[in-house]
Parts: structure tokens; sequence; C-alpha cells
């Protein structure tokens, strides 16, 4: 039933029951970026729950920083991966249309290219950065 009838029938009073309907509520999925290159609430905590697990493996902090350059639409937000003993950052996540893209900021032969790769999810995306060659 429409909402404007059961106003209309509940304005007319008497004994006629009626049932009210509850708004519809859309979810989205927790993990897809809620806009173009930017990282969501739950995004930044699950960055920061991996950085207390990945000090096992010698990673000491994580950085979130913004890209304010609007001739380059591609670059927004991006996360930066700090080892223990290395003052510069190792590993960066950038959010990009459709995931997350994890790259070196270091040259590294074993590695050949700088991009780790393209993720859906950031969990995947930092999971894949514990599990590269250092």
């Amino acid at each position: 039933m429409p909402m404007h009838e059961a106003a209309k029938l509940a304005s007319m009073g008497g004994n006629r029951p009626s049932v009210l309907p509850f708004p519809v509520m859309r979810r989205v999925a927790a993990h897809v970026p809620a806009c173009h290159a930017r990282f969501t609430a739950l995004d930044r905590i699950t960055a920061h729950h991996w950085q207390q697990h990945a000090a096992e493996s010698g990673y000491a902090k994580v950085e979130f920083g913004t890209v304010d350059d609007p001739g380059d639409a591609e670059l927004g937000e991006y996360l930066l991966i700090y080892r223990r003993d290395i003052p510069w950052a190792q590993w960066g996540v950038n959010c990009v249309d459709g995931g997350y893209e994890a790259w070196s900021a270091r040259c590294n032969a074993k590695l050949g290219d700088a991009k780790l790769g393209r993720f859906s999810r950031l969990q995947d995306a930092l999971d894949a950065i514990i599990a590269a060659p250092i």
C-alpha cells in the first residue's frame, strides 16, 4: 500500500486497521570504495588492524595521504606502509576505481615492476604485501 493511501486511511479514523510499510534500506558492500579514489571508514579500520598483525613481519606503521592534484583524476587517497628499520615508505596502496592498487615504493629486482597488482579488497592488497619479497 503506498504511503499516501495509508495516511488517508489513518486520517479517516474508524475501526479499519492498517499496516504502514517500513522504508527499505539499500546496503552497499562494505569493501567497495564509497566513491572514486577514496578510502572508506572500513578501509581505514582494516589498515590499522592489519598494521597490528604486520608488526610480526617487520612493518611499523601505515600512513594515509591524499593527492590534491585536480589534473590527475586517477589518483586520490593512498596508504603508505613503513618497515620498522627503514625511515621511508616501502609500499603504497592507492584507492582507484573498482579497487586498490598495491605498489612498491623502492626499486627491487625481485619484483621487476613497481606495481604488485590490483585488488578488489584492501585486505587482499595488504596480504599480498606481506607475501611479497622484501
